[in-house]
């Protein structure tokens, strides 16, 4: 897995899907991600 960027600060909290195909991660900056594990 590669640098996640996107968020303004640091990342708080991660959560992979079920299938383990994408994860959110919710950051600081009140933001939250959603990325494909694929392309990470």
């Amino acid at each position: 897995m590669g640098e996640l960027k996107g968020h303004n600060d640091g990342i708080s909290t991660v959560a992979f899907s079920p299938d383990g195909k994408t994860f959110v991660s919710g950051s600081s900056d009140y933001s939250i991600q959603v990325w494909s594990v694929e392309s990470k």
